[in-house]
C-alpha cells in the first residue's frame, strides 16, 4: 500500500457509517450490495421473555 492506504473492504453499513459521513471512507460500487444473516442466540431461560420476543420480531422485520 502507498502513502494513500487505499484498499476495497466489505463492511456492515451501520459499522462503517460514520466514517463515511465524515470524510474518512469513500464508497464504491454502490450497485454492490451482500446480505447478512442475524441469528439471535439467548438462554433457554429467556425463551418466554416478552421483551426478547419482541426483540426478535423487530430485528426478523428488519
Amino acid at each position: 500500500m502507498g502513502a494513500g492506504h487505499r484498499g476495497l473492504l466489505l463492511r456492515s453499513w451501520w459499522d462503517v457509517q460514520p466514517l463515511v459521513f465524515q470524510g474518512r471512507l469513500v464508497q464504491v460500487l454502490h450497485e454492490y450490495s451482500q446480505g447478512a444473516d442475524i441469528w439471535a442466540v439467548y438462554p433457554t431461560r429467556l425463551a418466554d421473555s416478552a421483551k426478547l420476543r419482541v426483540c426478535v420480531s423487530f430485528l426478523e422485520a428488519r
